[in-house]
């Protein structure tokens, strides 16, 4: 009998040491789960600033060829106008010689 309740003793303490170390380990596991919570959370955030501030870089650079591209097309429309006006310049000057030709054989 005595050795029964010896053996019962240990079980009982076997016992309750298992039951602490159960109670521990979920609150371990408790801790642990609430730290990957936070740290998914705080890489989300992460992950959005970076994307934020990608989109404010791109949208940057598409404000930058818009303007590249109206002072292209400003340019090309200048361009245009001189080339008219050296070619009115150039006929001018044709005429001038051919006046001043015609002026010389009189």
């Amino acid at each position: 009998m005595e050795q029964v309740r010896a053996e019962l003793l240990q079980e009982r303490a076997a016992r309750h040491e298992l039951e602490c170390d159960k109670i521990r380990l979920e609150r371990q596991n408790k801790d642990l789960r609430g730290r990957v919570s936070q740290l998914e959370g705080s890489q989300r955030v992460g992950q959005d600033a970076v994307a934020s501030k990608l989109q404010l870089h791109v949208q940057e650079l598409e404000e930058r060829l818009l303007g590249e591209e109206k002072e292209k097309s400003d340019l090309q429309q200048l361009n245009r106008r001189l080339e008219r006006r050296m070619k009115e310049l150039t006929l001018h000057l044709e005429e001038e010689k051919l006046s001043l030709q015609d002026q010389r054989d009189q």
